[in-house]
């Protein structure tokens, strides 16, 4: 793929990304009452879904495809999880094992970041209590 096209390639999938996401975490927001960063997390693990998908039906068809860089950076700003099981379910990107251990990795440093602030950090603990107590009350019982 030249140069231009990959550049015109990750502005027009990156774009897209964008709108779906705000989309999706207004409907969210909208539909079911969650907070904002619970909207976020969601929607970026089902638009990052979506990408895999669409990349997995192009991919036999001359459409320009998904850089693959745009699938990094869909996991690295949330969608890490969706991005490990769509590689299972859909057996898109595979066979690249560099590409399947860098999502790997995304994927451990997030949830080590998370257990840190959720189980361990008692600030942000508190915080998630004051502000999220439905969440707490719904996971403990």
């Amino acid at each position: 793929m030249s140069k231009s096209k990959y550049n015109s390639a990750f502005k027009i999938y990156f774009i897209a990304f964008i709108i779906i996401l705000l989309l999706s975490i207004g409907s969210i927001c909208y539909a079911i009452e969650l907070s904002l960063i619970w909207s976020y997390v969601v929607s970026i693990n089902i638009v990052t879904a979506i990408f895999y998908i669409f990349d997995k039906i192009i991919s036999s068809s001359k459409i320009i495809r998904v850089p693959e860089i745009l699938f990094h950076i869909f996991s690295v700003i949330g969608g890490s999880l969706s991005a490990i099981i769509s590689q299972t379910i859909f057996r898109h990107k595979t066979k690249k094992v560099t590409f399947q251990l860098l999502s790997v990795i995304i994927f451990i440093i997030q949830l080590s970041i998370f257990v840190y602030l959720v189980f361990i950090n008692t600030e942000f603990k508190n915080i998630l209590e004051i502000k999220l107590g439905f969440l707490t009350s719904f996971f403990v019982r």
